[in-house]
C-alpha cells in the first residue's frame, strides 16, 4: 500500500479544502487516511502553485485525483472528460517509458571501446610440464586399464 507520508500529504491537502468538498469524501475514508497517516507530519501547501508543481508524491496526487473522479465530479460528461485526460497522461507517461528504455537508443548511446596492443607485447608460450607424482600415477594407471 502507500505509505505513512502519502497519506499526510493527502490528508493536509484535504485539512485546506472547504467544508462542502470534505463533506462529499464519506467519513470512513476520511477516517482510513486519518488514521494511515503519520502523525505530526504536515505538510503546508501553497495555493498560489498548481499543486503537480509542489513537491507532492506522484502517489498523493494519484489518491486526491481518485477522490476528485469519485465523490467532486458533478455528473457523467465531467467523469467521463476526467477518465480521458487520466488516459492521455497514461498514454504520455508509456511513450515516455519506451522512449528512455527503447532498444535503439541504449545501444546507441553505448560507446564501443576496441583495445589495441602495442607491437611491443609478446606472447610467450609457457611449457606444461607434469609434475613427477602425476607421470608414475599415470603410469601405474595405464597398467591395471
Amino acid at each position: 500500500m502507500y505509505s505513512e507520508v502519502v497519506y499526510s500529504e493527502v490528508y493536509s491537502f484535504l485539512n485546506i479544502l472547504d467544508e462542502d468538498y470534505i463533506n462529499k469524501i464519506p467519513q470512513k475514508f476520511r477516517e482510513y487516511i486519518d488514521k494511515k497517516r503519520k502523525q505530526n507530519y504536515e505538510i503546508k501547501y501553497d495555493l498560489s502553485i498548481p499543486l503537480y508543481k509542489q513537491n507532492v508524491s506522484k502517489e498523493a496526487i494519484s489518491i486526491i485525483a481518485l477522490i476528485h473522479l469519485k465523490y467532486w465530479c458533478k455528473n457523467e460528461e465531467e467523469k467521463n472528460n476526467l477518465l480521458k485526460i487520466f488516459s492521455e497522461n497514461s498514454k504520455i507517461e508509456e511513450l515516455e517509458k519506451a522512449e528512455l528504455y527503447s532498444y535503439d537508443k541504449i545501444f546507441k548511446n553505448r560507446k564501443t571501446q576496441i583495445n589495441v596492443k602495442n607491437d611491443n607485447d609478446c606472447i610467450q608460450i609457457i611449457p606444461y610440464k607434469k609434475s613427477f607424482i602425476k607421470t608414475i600415477i599415470n603410469k601405474i594407471k595405464h597398467l591395471f586399464y
